[in-house]
C-alpha cells in the first residue's frame, strides 16, 4: 500500500480518492475551500451533464451515490450512444452538480483509508533535494509538510501545478492552450406541479448550435431543468442575455425553450442568469517535448490534466477514466516511477488526447461560424429556427 495526496477536493479529487481507495491506497484530499462552499469552483452551479462514464464508473465504484441520488430525485436516462466505439444506448445522470460532488464527498469519506481536510491550502509542492528529473514527495500546507508516494493534482481550470514546477527546477511540460471563445448564460426552472413537460429533440435535451449562438435545454431530474445561451465573448448585442429579462424573452421565443419556460408551466429557481467566460482548452502532459518524463511522483487529473469546453461534458467522466489510468500504472510498476509516469502518458495520448482533439477541432469550426454570423448583413427569417439577427431583433422589443 502507498499513501497518495490528492490536492483538490472537488468532483475530480473524490473520482481519485474512490479509485485509489479501490486500489488499495491510502489516500489524504485536501480541499482549500471549507465544506460545503465551492468558492474555487465557479462553474459548480451551472449545468452539467454527467455521460455514461461516469454512470459506469458510479456503478462500480460507488453505488452508494447512485442509490442516493436516485432516492433525491435525480435520474438515469437511457440515450443513443454516440460513440462508434460503443453502439446502442448507454446511461447518464441527470442531477446537479452540486449534489453529485455533495454525495462522491459523503461516499468517499465512508471509505476506509481515506482522509478528507477542507479549509486547507496547497501552496506548493515538496521535492528530493537532489533527484533528476524532479521527484515530488509531497505537498506544502500552511499546516505543515505532507509527505506521500504519490501526489495527484486536481486543481481544476485554475490549477496551479505548471508554476510549482517551474518553482521547483523541473524542465517545462508539454502544454497546449487555446480559448474556445464561448461566454455562456444560464438559468435553472422548476415545472409547476401538475405541469406536463415541454417538447425535446432528444431524451434529455432540445435545442443546439444556431449561427451566431447557441441554445439548449437540458433536463436536470426531479422536474428541474436548465436553459443555457452560448454566445461569442463581448457580442456586442446578445451579452444582453445576462440580465434576466432579456434572457426570459430570448428563451420564450426559441421552439425549443419556448413552451418550457412559459410561466404557467414553470419558474425560475435562479434569481438572474448564470454567467461564466474565459472558457479554454487545455492539455497537460508531464513530459517534455521528446516524450521524457519532467517529474516523478507526481500526476494529472480531470480539468488539471485536460480542460475542455464544458458543453461537451467531458470534465467527469475524463476524470474518472484518468484516475484509473494513474492506479493502474502504479499497480503495474510499483517502484519504477519512471514507468509509471510513462505509462500514464502513453494513455493519455492513446485515450484522452483525442477526445481532446475533437473538442478543439468542433471549438474552431463553431468560432468562424459565429464570427462569420455576426459579421453578415441581416438576411430574412429562418422558419426552421432564429438566426442571430432575429434573436437581436427580439431582444431589441425588450429593450
Amino acid at each position: 500500500m502507498s499513501r497518495a495526496v490528492v490536492v483538490g477536493g472537488s468532483v475530480a479529487g473524490l473520482a481519485c480518492g474512490l479509485v485509489l481507495a479501490e486500489y488499495g491506497h491510502e489516500v489524504h484530499i485536501v480541499e482549500q475551500d471549507p465544506c460545503g462552499t465551492r468558492r474555487s469552483v465557479p462553474h459548480a452551479e451551472h449545468p452539467h451533464l454527467f455521460r455514461s462514464p461516469t454512470h459506469r464508473a458510479l456503478e462500480r465504484l460507488a453505488p452508494d451515490v447512485l442509490e442516493e441520488i436516485r432516492t433525491a430525485g435525480g435520474e438515469e436516462c437511457s440515450v443513443p450512444e454516440t460513440s462508434a466505439d460503443e453502439p446502442g444506448r448507454s446511461t447518464v445522470l441527470l442531477v446537479r452538480r452540486t449534489f453529485l460532488e455533495d454525495a462522491l464527498r459523503r461516499a468517499v469519506l465512508r471509505r476506509s483509508g481515506v482522509t478528507y481536510t477542507s479549509g486547507t491550502e496547497v501552496s506548493g509542492l515538496c521535492f528530493a533535494t537532489t533527484a533528476r528529473p524532479r521527484r515530488v514527495i509531497g505537498v506544502r500546507t500552511p499546516r505543515g509538510r505532507l509527505l506521500a508516494d504519490l501526489v495527484i493534482a486536481t486543481g481544476g481550470r485554475r490549477d496551479r501545478t505548471f508554476g510549482w514546477l517551474r518553482e521547483g527546477g523541473a524542465a517545462a511540460p508539454w502544454r497546449f492552450e487555446e480559448s474556445s471563445r464561448l461566454t455562456m448564460y444560464s438559468r435553472f426552472y422548476q415545472l409547476r406541479p401538475g405541469a406536463v413537460p415541454g417538447p425535446l429533440d432528444d431524451p434529455i435535451s432540445a435545442g443546439g448550435i444556431h449561427d451566431g449562438f447557441a441554445a439548449k435545454l437540458l433536463l436536470a431530474g426531479g422536474k428541474v431543468f436548465s436553459v443555457s445561451f452560448g454566445i461569442l465573448p463581448g457580442d456586442p448585442e446578445l451579452q444582453a442575455l445576462r440580465e434576466p429579462a432579456f434572457f426570459a424573452a430570448a428563451a420564450g421565443r426559441l421552439p425549443a425553450t419556448a413552451a418550457w419556460v412559459d410561466p404557467h408551466r414553470s419558474r425560475p429557481i435562479t434569481p438572474r442568469p448564470l454567467a461564466i467566460g474565459g472558457l479554454r482548452n487545455r492539455l497537460l502532459r508531464l513530459v517534455a517535448q521528446d516524450g521524457t518524463p519532467v517529474v516523478h511522483g507526481l500526476h494529472l487529473a480531470g480539468d488539471s490534466l485536460c480542460l475542455t469546453n464544458p458543453v461537451f461534458a467531458l470534465g467527469v467522466s475524463v476524470a474518472f477514466e484518468q484516475a484509473v489510468i494513474i492506479a493502474e500504472a502504479v499497480r503495474r510498476h510499483p517502484a519504477d516511477l519512471a514507468a509509471q509516469m510513462l505509462d500514464v502518458d502513453k494513455a493519455v495520448t492513446e485515450r484522452i488526447a483525442p477526445q481532446f482533439d475533437a473538442v478543439l477541432a468542433q471549438d474552431r469550426t463553431r468560432i468562424e461560424r459565429w464570427r462569420a454570423a455576426i459579421a453578415s448583413p441581416a438576411v430574412a427569417d429562418d422558419p426552421s429556427g432564429p438566426t442571430r439577427h432575429q434573436l437581436v431583433r427580439e431582444l431589441r422589443r425588450v429593450a
